[in-house]
């Protein structure tokens, strides 16, 4: 959010540029590592959530 904000509020074209480029890195870098994460089992979907208190059929 920091990047997009401050890509979107630069007075100088180069600054805005930069972040952009600074948000792409990241993003890249994120879906990269989730994947990776996900094929060496690091990453696993929780189990579903019931509250106390609910009955169970």
């Amino acid at each position: 959010m920091a990047s997009a904000t401050s890509a979107a509020q630069a007075v100088r074209n180069d600054v805005g540029l930069m972040w952009t480029e600074f948000q792409a890195e990241q993003v890249t870098f994120g879906a990269t590592l989730k994947n990776v994460m996900r094929k060496r089992g690091w990453l696993t979907i929780p189990p579903a959530f019931t509250p106390p208190g609910v009955p169970t059929t």
